[in-house]
């Protein structure tokens, strides 16, 4: 890490300046959650994105949680498609609170990565908690300053987030597993967007989801650049056509979205 950029490795290393002075790291990547509570501090895993909001001169980590946080009585239950829109139950009361400056951690300071887990999901053995997307927004341009962080609870496994820059939300899509979902559903992807807004002004911001079943891997339009699409503009989603799961690897499609999200009242979003 330096002074205006921020990286993710999957294996550990070190940022340097150009005189070769180490300016942070390495760290595990729920370091930024340090303080925060919840599932976020307490758990870390792959998958891990950083993405630079040139819009708003911020950066954006996605840290999904793959192994399940306690049981808890609020905890969202499993949707489907016919179910709509659904708005992700907040993970930390108070969210984010006010920006929390980096953690330094010391020199003993454990950064080595626990041994890696089953990357699947487990089969359910009596009450299962939920899963955890984690998003840390910077509160300013330089990532070494403080940052904003969120919690949102998910029912299904939040498998290869792929965040992507837009004027009205982050968008987010995910995957609840490499296996088939059952004889009837080969892939099950998650749409969903963070209220991009709320989060850059450190303030209490949702998250909306919805499932879309038997598609490949889901991506969403991001900016290029700093020109804006036009007001109130969908994003557009696409996947390509076939499903690995079922050994389709050519097809003559492209599944193509527009996705609007209403923060005024998610069963309109579409």
């Amino acid at each position: 890490m330096n002074g205006r950029g921020l990286a993710i490795f999957t294996r550990k290393g070190k940022h340097f300046d150009t005189t070769g002075k180490v300016l942070y790291g390495p760290v595990r990547a729920n370091t930024l959650f340090k303080g925060f509570s919840g599932n976020c501090e307490e758990r870390s895993s792959g998958d891990v994105v950083v993405r630079y909001d040139q819009l708003a001169d911020r950066w954006l980590m996605v840290m999904p949680l793959f192994s399940r946080g306690p049981v808890r009585a609020d905890q969202p239950v499993a949707h489907g498609p016919r179910d709509g829109s659904r708005e992700s139950v907040i993970g930390v009361p108070g969210q984010p609170g006010a920006a929390a400056p980096l953690f330094q951690p010391p020199a003993e300071f454990d950064t080595v990565p626990p041994a890696p887990g089953q990357r699947r999901p487990p089969a359910a053995e009596g009450p299962q908690g939920p899963y955890s997307m984690c998003y840390a927004i910077s509160a300013g341009p330089d990532p070494l300053g403080g940052w904003y962080r969120y919690e949102f609870l998910r029912p299904l496994f939040p498998d290869y987030p792929r965040p992507a820059i837009w004027p009205d939300g982050y968008y987010v899509p995910t995957s609840t597993s490499d296996n088939r979902i059952s004889d009837g559903v080969a892939t099950q992807k998650h749409a969903c967007v963070a209220e991009r807004a709320k989060m850059l002004k450190g303030e209490s911001a949702r998250e909306q989801c919805v499932i879309i079943e038997n598609v490949n891997f889901l991506n969403n339009a991001d900016i290029d650049g700093k020109a804006l699409p036009p007001a109130g503009a969908p994003n557009i989603m696409v996947a390509a056509g076939g499903r690995q799961l079922d050994s389709i690897f050519a097809d003559s499609v492209i599944n193509v979205w527009q996705f609007h999200v209403d923060w005024s009242d998610p069963r309109r979003r579409k």
